[in-house]
Formats: C-alpha cells, sequence, structure tokens
C-alpha cells in the first residue's frame, strides 16, 4: 500500500494518493486495536521486519510530500512576486476630455 502511495505521488495522481491513504488508515486503525492487546515485543522476527518496512516506506512518502510542498511554496512565491512586479508596470488609462468645460 505505502509502495503505491509513494508511486502516486511522484506521478502526480492525488485522486488515487488521496483514496489510497484512506485506504490505509482504515488498515492502520485496525492494526492498532491489534498491536495495543499485544505487545510488539511478543511479535514474530517477520512481522517486525514487515512493520520497520512499512515506516521506511512512510518516511519516503513524507519526504516526497515534503519536497512537493516545497516546490509549490516556491512557484507561490515567484509568482507573487511577478504578480507585485507586473502591479508597478500597470499603465493607468488617462481621463477622458472633457467636453463641457469652461476652460476650453
Amino acid at each position: 500500500m505505502a509502495a503505491r502511495e509513494l508511486t502516486a505521488l511522484s506521478e502526480g495522481r492525488f485522486d488515487e494518493l488521496e483514496e489510497l491513504i484512506r485506504q490505509a488508515a482504515v488498515i492502520q486503525r485496525e492494526l492498532d486495536k491489534h498491536f495495543s492487546v499485544r505487545a510488539l515485543s511478543d511479535c514474530s522476527p517477520e512481522v517486525t521486519r514487515n512493520l520497520r518496512e512499512i515506516h521506511a516506506m512512510q518516511a519516503n512518502i513524507l519526504k516526497e510530500m515534503q519536497h512537493g510542498y516545497d516546490l509549490l511554496s516556491e512557484r507561490i512565491g515567484t509568482l507573487r512576486r511577478n504578480r507585485s512586479s507586473l502591479a508597478g508596470y500597470k499603465q493607468h488609462k488617462g481621463s477622458s476630455p472633457r467636453f463641457f468645460n469652461r476652460h476650453t
């Protein structure tokens, strides 16, 4: 599941990523119920190894999300600077001539 989340994140398929995260949350709640009754030290080495692999995959997902967040933040900052600099170059339309002015 975590590998599919990482793939969806890296390929920019955010709808699929959202669904995978929902499914992972359900699985996580069930695992929490199971392990709250049982101590982790009572688990077999295979279970412990699998949990460590899942933890490493989730760390990679968080790292990828942070990288995406940083890129997005940088892009928004650039757009904000460009927008404010464009406002400085905006030309204002001159006033239209007054036909009924006494001075003309």
